[in-house]
């Protein structure tokens, strides 16, 4: 799966230039599976996994407890010098992340990642969704 999802945010990062680091994250414990970095940046990509899995662990009981019929599609966290675009695929023990600078647009990022979302699965599973 490693090489795949290099080659696959490879592709993304020539899209989205602005992108930090990238990773596909166990949603129980929070290790990375994958992770990607196209610039050379002091980013612990696996201090930001853990971090992001709490909050989507949070989102997942949250979703239960108040029996929303709705389903999150993503979760976007913003800082004073980044962007945070979280998903979680529908009944997958994962879920993947980019983080940018402040520079991208949330729109395009958004659209790039929804393409790519396909993908992740696919490379993470060893089969189309």
């Amino acid at each position: 799966m490693t090489d795949n999802f290099q080659n696959l945010l490879g592709e993304f990062a020539k899209k989205i230039p602005e992108l930090l680091a990238a990773a596909v994250v166990s949603v129980e414990d929070g290790l990375v599976m994958a992770d990607f970095k196209p610039h050379t940046t002091d980013v612990n990509v696996g201090a930001v996994a853990a971090y992001l899995a709490c909050i989507v662990q949070s989102d997942i009981k949250a979703s239960t407890l108040f029996e929303w019929d709705q389903v999150v599609e993503d979760i976007l966290i913003t800082t004073d010098a980044s962007y945070f675009f979280i998903q979680r695929p529908p009944n997958r023990p994962y879920f993947y992340f980019v983080m940018t600078n402040r520079n991208a647009w949330i729109g395009r990022v958004r659209v790039a990642l929804k393409e790519l979302g396909t993908q992740i699965v696919w490379a993470v599973d060893g089969k189309p969704t």
